[in-house]
């Protein structure tokens, strides 16, 4: 009969066998953990299907993942929620294919057009907005993202330090 544990030259027994099953194990929980996740998302999916079905508004709320994870934001807060995670400043092509696959263009015609105004829009300092929609009554705010050579970035908010 094999002995479960090896002993070494100095009559310690190994651990390596104990450390293998204790990651196999850790490893099939974590797989299995993912799995629900999965499909707890499914299923959140599927109720903001049945309600924006009946016409009912869906609440927003921060996912991760699922074709509704932007539903309920404004364009500049998906955005910035979208850039925050990448970590790192993306190309307009990349925010517009985001924006589309997580739900937050309403456009069913010509998403990129609703995309790339809010990205123009949130570009702009203050001076430019005034100059560019003086004839109209629109609030003038602050930037919230900014150009890294050819990508978009975003700026650090006041409360975010």
């Amino acid at each position: 009969m094999q002995k479960k544990y090896s002993a070494k030259a100095g009559g310690v027994p190994s651990i390596d066998a104990a450390v293998r099953k204790t990651e196999a194990h850790a490893r099939r929980e974590r797989d299995k953990a993912y799995r629900f996740v999965q499909a707890m998302d499914k299923f959140l999916d599927d109720l903001d299907r049945v309600k924006l079905s009946q016409g009912r508004p869906v609440e927003p709320r921060q996912r991760d993942s699922g074709p509704f994870r932007y539903l309920g934001m404004t364009m500049i807060e998906a955005i910035e929620t979208f850039l925050k995670k990448a970590g790192s400043p993306q190309s307009r092509e990349q925010i517009i294919a985001e924006m589309r696959d997580g739900g937050a263009v309403l456009a069913q015609k010509r998403p990129e057009v609703e995309v790339n105004k809010s990205i123009d829009y949130w570009l702009l300092t203050e001076a430019e907005k005034r100059h560019k929609y003086k004839k109209r009554k629109i609030k003038i705010v602050p930037p919230r993202l900014k150009m890294v050579g050819e990508r978009i970035g975003r700026l650090p908010s006041t409360h975010e330090k």
